[in-house]
């Protein structure tokens, strides 16, 4: 998800709706961002393949085919 608050916030919201549980867990929008940052740092520093996948919506089933390709599921 690109870094964007509203986009986040929008995301939690539908989580709370579903899971209202979450909320003992959840945190501020800037936090996931954050993580988000640290997790792109650290798995580049690895020799692993790696796919960044750029959307604004989860799920997001047209992303379905790219993700299967870089597998090597598809052609």
């Amino acid at each position: 998800m690109p870094p964007n608050e509203k986009i986040i916030q929008a995301r939690i919201a539908d989580r709370l709706k579903l899971y209202p549980n979450y909320k003992k867990i959840m945190h501020q929008p800037s936090w996931y961002i954050k993580q988000q940052e640290e997790y792109l740092k650290e798995i580049k520093k690895t020799t692993l393949p790696y796919l960044i996948i750029k959307t604004k919506k989860l799920p997001d089933d047209n992303l379905t085919k790219e993700i299967l390709i870089w597998l090597n599921e598809i052609k």
